[in-house]
């Protein structure tokens, strides 16, 4: 194309385009490319990344097959790396005034659409519509399961929503406006559900969702380096041990996906199948002793690659957790020993795990230590949040915080670049002990050459404002960012080890206004 022909915009460099770019709307993009032909090839990258490599959909009919056609495009399909899923739903009215402002062909798409929505995932449908997709994404990097969305209605509900995660961005779930638009109902998450349903209704829990992505993953061939399963309202939908449930016949498929993993994340609720007297349980000897996460363990058993990995257990309860972590943590030494190794796998190997993150966990300070120490070879981020140690015996007689104990032994035992740590609690059995330290604002992650002075300095300091007030929320406490920042964990890129050890061996908003773009 002759100078001459060329608009004044589309001779800028590259760079000055993009910046100008990234102020405007999607409606804006649309019409600066259209402008002309140089400047629509200029911005064709551009648009990409914003608006395709990131794209989140749900169980609905015209989204699903938003995503096969966007697989079937020969420039997005290679573009879209990241996919996730949304748990959103049809909201039914509880009473039939609910439908009095609605026309009668709003009454009829709701009919149609709900009818659509239970046969997606009654017979199957939604298996083979995200399998179809996910054999046509080449760059596919990150699979998402998410319970939120950031629509008017559910981010005014979610800020008193219980949650751990901070640093996770919320965007529509792509088609959600245009169905709101339709029936003249709002689409909405697991939380409200939660809120206005019985609690046993478990048509659209994360667990199925989950369930499909991953039988639709093995169908596909699929191989990603991420599983995240994010939980805003964890205490309620968190993913139950049934949830990892793989059948003998699937196993074939399965095994070899979740070996390319090198990052997970999972928001768990344990505990919560089968009512059972659990603490009567977890130590008995003799014959019967119970595994409550026989399931999840199972699972990580297949992901030796893991490098990333982040658990939530806000919504377990304490004796699963403490369970499970003493099984992470490489198993018993205890008394029990025989009746634990009789029911429990070994447990899953963490051999090149540099990342770990832990946040809702009530846990002793033992079986922490004992899964740190197992880590120790490799790791080098640890992030703790919402975590809360229980106090020892022998602490409470030398009155020692036990988070400063702790802090010590990471300083002597680790080799750390990186530790943050938020919303620290203390329980115990003498009730004055009850509290915690507390770091301003959001989460801190301090990363430095020297972690062991770091860490000895932050136990001093812990320990004195404990003394001076025991039990109480020590609110003073700050971790400063040394020369190279706070890092922002959730941007490091995760590569895949394709050796020679094979598995053998071993956006803002989107064209049609839906926002489909989402940054975890």
């Amino acid at each position: 194309m002759s100078e001459q022909t060329t608009s004044s915009l589309g001779r800028q460099p590259l760079e000055v385009i993009n910046n100008i770019a990234s102020y405007l709307s999607t409606a804006d993009i649309c019409a600066l490319r259209l402008t002309c032909k140089a400047a629509n090839h200029r911005l064709t990258d551009f648009f990409l990344r914003r608006f395709f490599r990131t794209k989140q959909f749900w169980i609905d009919e015209p989204s699903l097959q938003a995503l096969i056609d966007m697989s079937a495009h020969p420039t997005i399909s290679r573009e879209l790396k990241h996919v996730a899923l949304g748990s959103d739903h049809y909201h039914l009215c509880t009473s039939p005034l609910g439908t009095l402002a609605m026309s009668g062909a709003q009454i009829q798409q709701l009919r149609l659409r709900v009818a659509s929505h239970q046969h997606l995932q009654r017979t199957g449908t939604s298996i083979a519509m995200l399998t179809k997709a996910f054999a046509n994404l080449p760059n596919l990097e990150t699979l998402s399961i998410r319970d939120f969305d950031n629509s008017i209605r559910s981010t005014a509900l979610r800020k008193t929503t219980h949650t751990l995660w901070s640093d996770v961005e919320a965007f529509d779930s792509y088609g959600t406006k245009a169905a709101s638009r339709a029936t003249g109902h709002p689409i909405v998450t697991d939380w409200i559900k939660a809120c206005t349903l019985n609690m046993s209704d478990d048509v659209n829990s994360i667990g199925d969702l989950f369930t499909t992505a991953l039988v639709a993953l093995a169908g596909a061939g699929a191989r990603p380096s991420a599983i995240e399963v994010i939980i805003r309202d964890g205490r309620r939908w968190g993913l139950r041990d049934k949830a990892f449930y793989i059948p003998v016949y699937l196993q074939p498929s399965v095994k070899p996906m979740l070996y390319k993993l090198t990052k997970l994340h999972l928001d768990i609720a344990l505990g919560r199948e089968i009512p059972c007297a659990i603490h009567t349980t977890l130590y008995r000897l003799g014959p019967g002793p119970l595994n409550t996460s026989s399931l999840l363990q199972n699972f990580l058993c297949l992901t030796p690659r893991l490098t990333w990995l982040r658990l939530g257990f806000d919504g377990s309860d304490y004796w699963t957790t403490h369970q499970f972590l003493h099984w992470l943590g490489g198993g018993s030494r205890t008394k029990w020993s025989a009746a634990y190794s009789a029911v429990f796998t070994k447990p899953a190997k963490l051999a090149r795990l540099e990342h770990f993150e832990m946040a809702g966990a009530e846990v002793t300070f033992e079986i922490l230590q004992q899964l740190i120490l197992r880590l120790s070879k490799t790791l080098r981020k640890l992030n703790l949040r919402g975590v809360t140690l229980r106090t020892t015996a022998h602490d409470q007689d030398h009155e020692v915080n036990t988070w400063s104990r702790f802090l010590i032994f990471l300083a002597h035992n680790t080799d750390l670049r990186s530790f943050g740590l938020w919303r620290a609690g203390v329980s115990g059995g003498d009730p004055s002990l009850h509290g915690g330290i507390k770091y301003k604002g959001n989460m801190h992650v301090h990363s430095t050459d020297n972690m062991k002075l770091y860490l000895e300095d932050l136990a001093q300091e812990v320990q004195d404002q404990w003394d001076s007030t025991p039990g109480q929320f020590l609110s003073d406490t700050d971790t400063s960012e040394d020369e190279h920042g706070g890092e922002s964990d959730d941007e490091d890129e995760m590569e895949v080890d394709d050796g020679e050890d094979g598995f053998e061996d071993d956006g803002d908003d989107d064209t049609d206004d839906d926002t489909g773009h989402i940054n975890v």
